[in-house]
C-alpha cells in the first residue's frame, strides 16, 4: 500500500508542482527557464540571457546556456530559444518554446519543440481557457506529442472565489490503468483572512479519482505592516491524522519594508524544535535593487559559516545586465557561475485603444519620473445579461503600487467605475528613487507594468 502511495503521490507531484502559477504579484524573473505566463517589461525587453561556468584551469569563463528571446508586435513573448554551448565554441539548438495570445493579450497557447540533430520536432504543449467575461483562467490542458499526433495527457480546472482570488485547482491526468479515462489526482486549496490576504494553501492527491487525501499544508504569517514574516511547510501523517511540521522560511524586513534576511529551517521532531539550516542576506542598490545576496550555512559546531555570495550589476535603464555568483572554499571566494543578460527597447505601441471593448492600462508618462506621472486606463462595457444588453453596467476597480519586493505602497483607485477612460496622477514625493509597479484590476482583469522614480 505504501508503495502504491508513493508511486501516485510522484506521478501528482511530477505533473502538478510544476504548473501552478501564484495569483500574487511576482517581480522575479527566472533566470534558467521562462516563466509559465511570459511577461515582457514595459521599459525594456530581455534580449539574450547567457549562463557561463568559471573554468579554474584557464581562469577565464566558459559559455554554457543562451536564452534567446523575440517578441511580437505588442512587446510579449512569442518565441524563446535555449541553446546549449557546443564543442567549447558553437552554440547548438536544445529547445524552443513558442507562445500565441489572444486579442486581449492573453496566453492561449504554449509549444515545446526539442532539437532533433538538424530538425525541430514538437514535444509538448499547454491550452489555456479563460471564462467568460470574467477572463480568469478556466483551464489548462497540457498535451504529449507522440506518433505525429497530440494527445491531451491531462488538464487543470482553476476557480476563484467571489473577490476574484483563486480558490482551487483540480489536476486530471490521463488514466493508463483500465478504460483511458481522466481521474482527478492532485489538488491544491487556497485560503484567505477577512482582508483576502492568502493565509492557507493545501495539496492533496487521490488514488484514481476517488478520495481526496491531504499531503502538504503552506501557512502564511504576516508582520501588523503587511510584510510575510514566516511561512511553514507541513506534511500529513496518515498514523494519527494530523500535520507535522517540516521546514520555515523566516523573513526580516528594515523601517522601510525592504527585505533583509530569509533564514530556513527544518524541524527537529525528535526535540520539538526549529533548527537552522541555511540564511541569506541582501544589500541594495540606492534604487532598492539588490546589490548583493550572501548565504550561509548552519553549523552547530560553529554556527553561521560562508557559503554562497552573488553580485549583481545594472546599466542606466536599472536593468540587470550581470550577476556573478561565487563559492566560498573555506578561504576565499572563487568564481563559481555568472549570467549575463542584454535588452530591447520595446516596439511602439499605440498608448490609446481603438474602442472600448476591452481593458486597458497604459505605461506611466512620464516614466521616469520626480515627484509624480500620470497612468491612463481604460474600462470596457460590461453585459452582465440580454436583458442589460446596451447598459453600462459599473465594475470595481483597483489601482495599487508596490514596490520591487511587492510591498503595497499606496490604492490610487479603489471603486466602482462605469465603462471609459481614466488618467490618475501618482506622486513619489514621499518615496526614495526606485524601481516601483503599479496593477489595474477588476473582475475581468489584471495587469502589471513598471514606473522609474528618479530623485
Amino acid at each position: 500500500m505504501k508503495r502504491i502511495k508513493f508511486l501516485f503521490v510522484l506521478l501528482f507531484l511530477l505533473h502538478f508542482s510544476a504548473q501552478l502559477y501564484s495569483q500574487e504579484i511576482s517581480f522575479y524573473y527566472d533566470e534558467i527557464s521562462d516563466s509559465l505566463f511570459p511577461q515582457s517589461n514595459s521599459d525594456q525587453l530581455i534580449e539574450d540571457l547567457t549562463r557561463q561556468i568559471w573554468n579554474e584551469s584557464s581562469s577565464s569563463w566558459v559559455n554554457d546556456s543562451l536564452y534567446e528571446h523575440s517578441y511580437n508586435t505588442k512587446n510579449l513573448v512569442d518565441t524563446m530559444i535555449v541553446h546549449k554551448w557546443r564543442n567549447g565554441n558553437v552554440w547548438g539548438n536544445d529547445g524552443r518554446w513558442r507562445y500565441s495570445y489572444n486579442s486581449n493579450n492573453k496566453l492561449i497557447q504554449r509549444i515545446r519543440d526539442v532539437w532533433a540533430t538538424t530538425y525541430w520536432l514538437e514535444d509538448f504543449r499547454n491550452n489555456y481557457s479563460y471564462s467568460a467575461p470574467n477572463q480568469n483562467l478556466s483551464r489548462m490542458d497540457y498535451y504529449w506529442y507522440m506518433d505525429n499526433t497530440w494527445i491531451l495527457y491531462g488538464y487543470y480546472i482553476y476557480s476563484w472565489n467571489s473577490n476574484n482570488l483563486l480558490s482551487n485547482v483540480i489536476n486530471y491526468t490521463l488514466s493508463t490503468i483500465g478504460p483511458w479515462i481522466y481521474l482527478a489526482t492532485g489538488k491544491v486549496e487556497y485560503y484567505y483572512d477577512s482582508t483576502n490576504v492568502l493565509i492557507m494553501k493545501t495539496e492533496l492527491y487521490s488514488f484514481y479519482g476517488y478520495v481526496w487525501i491531504n499531503y502538504i499544508n503552506d501557512l502564511y504569517f504576516y508582520e501588523q505592516n503587511g510584510n510575510n514574516n514566516e511561512r511553514i511547510r507541513q506534511d500529513w501523517n496518515d498514523t494519527d491524522s494530523t500535520w507535522i511540521n517540516d521546514y520555515r522560511y523566516l523573513y526580516e524586513y528594515d523601517l522601510n519594508n525592504v527585505l533583509l534576511s530569509i533564514i530556513y529551517q527544518d524541524w527537529q521532531q525528535d526535540s520539538l524544535a526549529w533548527e537552522n539550516v541555511w540564511r541569506e542576506t541582501y544589500t541594495y542598490t540606492p534604487q532598492n535593487q539588490i546589490a548583493t545576496m550572501f548565504k550561509e550555512t548552519w553549523l552547530l559546531e560553529t554556527g553561521w559559516n560562508n557559503y554562497v555570495l552573488r553580485d549583481y550589476f545594472y546599466d542606466s535603464n536599472y536593468n540587470w545586465t550581470e550577476k556573478i555568483t561565487y563559492l566560498w572554499d573555506g578561504t576565499t571566494w572563487n568564481n563559481y557561475y555568472r549570467h549575463l543578460a542584454t535588452w530591447l527597447e520595446p516596439v511602439s505601441v499605440s498608448e490609446t485603444p481603438a474602442n472600448l471593448e476591452s481593458y486597458y492600462l497604459s505605461n506611466n508618462y512620464p516614466n521616469p519620473f520626480n515627484p509624480s506621472t500620470k497612468i491612463k486606463f481604460t474600462i470596457p462595457a460590461v453585459i452582465a445579461s440580454p436583458d442589460l444588453a446596451g447598459t453600462n453596467q459599473s465594475q470595481v476597480v483597483t489601482l495599487k503600487v508596490y514596490d520591487v519586493l511587492g510591498n503595497k505602497i499606496t490604492t490610487l483607485v479603489n471603486e466602482e467605475k462605469p465603462a471609459g477612460e481614466y488618467e490618475v496622477e501618482f506622486s513619489g514625493t514621499d518615496l526614495p528613487s526606485g524601481i516601483y509597479f503599479y496593477t489595474l484590476r477588476t473582475g475581468t482583469f489584471f495587469e502589471t507594468k513598471k514606473m522609474v522614480l528618479i530623485k
